[in-house]
């Protein structure tokens, strides 16, 4: 008989549901999406032409701040943008937004699936190749994504959106201190992106991880949680100042079903003084009234506990950066 010592028993991944209070689900956790590439002559083939179109005044300065504002979000919706390129008008924004589209700089993705036919979807905007290599001419340095990128990973720009939104919400409060994308934080691995924000009391820290209805979720968090806790009987700290790590999650319902899935409250009260703060951030709350700063629910030692953030004044660690 052969030695079933050696055998792993395959997991059953859990059925986690992404519906909201209402019966509705994510705008920005949809299945399909899809480009209409505008055709133009006006259309600019190559980066260079469009620099030499900045450096001759057809692209103007507000041009350049809409392009560097996508490059930076890598996606972002047209209501994000808005807010973001202030003190630009809605009426300038779209009427370069639009004419961005048919030089070929920008395009925009529309929702194409049937989950909720009724439901009208705004669209999200990123670079195109020529873009892209356009703000590497004009702004070397800015890590963005173009055409080729969401090619290759299709769900990209809509799982950046939920962080984008913590990120313009953090600048509109003038409580973001930095902000990065990035792969790689100590020894832990990789994580969507850090933040260090102002508090009334000092600096704070967030380590923010995304987990979406499209993606492995089950093959995702059984390795995060399991790396959490091998760093931890490590003795390895991710952070020696004060920090939260956060799930930015679709729904409300799912924060509850994913903790105990996964046993997150286990890695809470078995090492706090590792993980002093998980908190769960959903697309219920985020885009909703209450937003990122009184929209917080985090994992207390029993249950799970409404968090406000008291936000304090970025400018006052200004010296820091």
């Amino acid at each position: 008989m052969a030695d079933s010592s050696n055998l792993k028993v395959a997991r059953n991944a859990p059925t986690i549901s992404y519906t909201f209070s209402d019966g509705s689900l994510s705008k920005w956790d949809v299945p399909t999406w899809q480009v209409k590439v505008v055709e133009s002559k006006y259309r600019y083939p190559m980066a260079k032409y469009a620099v030499q179109a900045k450096h001759s005044g057809v692209l103007t300065k507000n041009d350049h701040q809409i392009l560097l504002t996508i490059a930076m979000a890598k996606a972002i919706t047209e209501e994000q943008i808005r807010r973001a390129c202030k003190p630009l008008t809605n009426s300038m924004i779209y009427k370069r937004v639009d004419l961005l589209e048919v030089w070929g700089l920008l395009e925009r993705r529309k929702f194409t699936g049937e989950r909720n036919p009724n439901e009208k979807y705004p669209g999200i905007i990123t670079l195109t190749d020529t873009g892209k290599d356009y703000i590497r001419l004009t702004a070397p340095g800015t890590h963005c994504l173009g055409s080729s990128d969401y090619l290759r990973y299709p769900k990209l720009p809509i799982n950046l959106i939920g962080s984008n939104e913590i990120k313009l919400q953090l600048i509109e409060a003038n409580a973001l201190i930095s902000w990065t994308d990035h792969k790689e934080i100590s020894s832990f691995g990789k994580v969507a992106c850090s933040a260090t924000i102002a508090l009334p009391d000092g600096r704070f820290h967030l380590l923010m991880d995304r987990i979406s209805g499209m993606s492995k979720v089950d093959h995702f968090l059984h390795q995060r949680i399991a790396s959490l806790t091998e760093f931890a009987q490590r003795g390895e700290k991710l952070l020696d100042e004060n920090f939260a790590f956060v799930f930015i999650v679709p729904s409300n319902s799912s924060i509850t079903q994913l903790i105990q899935a996964y046993e997150i409250h286990h890695l809470a009260n078995s090492y706090r003084d590792y993980y002093p703060h998980i908190w769960f951030i959903s697309h219920e709350h985020l885009f909703s009234p209450l937003g990122f700063e009184q929209g917080i629910i985090a994992l207390g030692k029993s249950n799970l506990e409404a968090v406000r953030l008291p936000y304090g004044n970025a400018e006052d660690y200004a010296d820091d950066y």
